[in-house]
């Protein structure tokens, strides 16, 4: 082996592990409940209380743009996952389920980034009967980007003034009882604030 290809190699095999560390850091199961504002360890506790940037992406299923000021006023659960991601494919279902759930006093809103294939996209949210769930397609990846995701499944809570109250790197069992109590302390948080203001 010449030095060229020594030198490819290891390039290669820097890249690999920028990419591998990058992408599967090593999160935790987040499926427990946690106070407001909580982070996964190794976040800051300020990065867990800022205000959501706003987007613009597309709709994968109507087509629509869509912004997250769209929905000021609710509750957001906001979920990045990419279609390759085993542990983001586990929690769709369940993400799916809080959406049956929430009865119009929040929405749960789904980013898909991170490269996908249409056909594939397409395919999972039929199979998995995934009518509950507003799929935006991140196309360049500029809303995770603007969220500094850097792993996925990662999924924020944003009170209805547009807050980051929750940011959990991981897969969690959002239909279970502990999420849900989760999401209605942010949304008496908020209820409170208005009764106040």
């Amino acid at each position: 082996m010449d030095i060229k290809q020594t030198l490819k190699l290891i390039a290669v095999f820097i890249l690999g592990y920028i990419v591998f560390f990058h992408f599967f850091d090593g999160a935790p199961d987040s499926s427990g409940s946690l106070e407001l504002g909580s982070v996964i360890p190794g976040e800051s506790k300020a990065e867990a209380l800022y205000t959501a940037p706003d987007f613009n992406l597309k709709d994968f299923k109507t087509g629509e743009e869509k912004k997250l000021s769209d929905y000021k006023g609710k509750v957001v659960i906001l979920s990045f996952w990419a279609t390759w991601c085993n542990p983001c494919l586990n929690e769709l279902p369940w993400l799916n389920q809080l959406g049956q759930k929430s009865a119009g006093s929040f929405e749960v809103v789904t980013v898909v980034s991170l490269g996908y294939n249409e056909k594939i996209l397409n395919a999972l949210i039929n199979d998995r009967k995934l009518d509950h769930l507003t799929v935006l397609l991140d196309e360049d990846d500029l809303a995770a980007t603007r969220y500094a995701i850097r792993s996925v499944p990662t999924t924020l809570i944003i009170d209805a003034e547009g807050v980051v109250r929750y940011r959990l790197a991981g897969d969690r069992h959002w239909h279970e009882n502990d999420a849900i109590q989760d999401i209605q302390k942010v949304i008496e948080l908020n209820a409170q604030q208005t009764k106040t203001e």
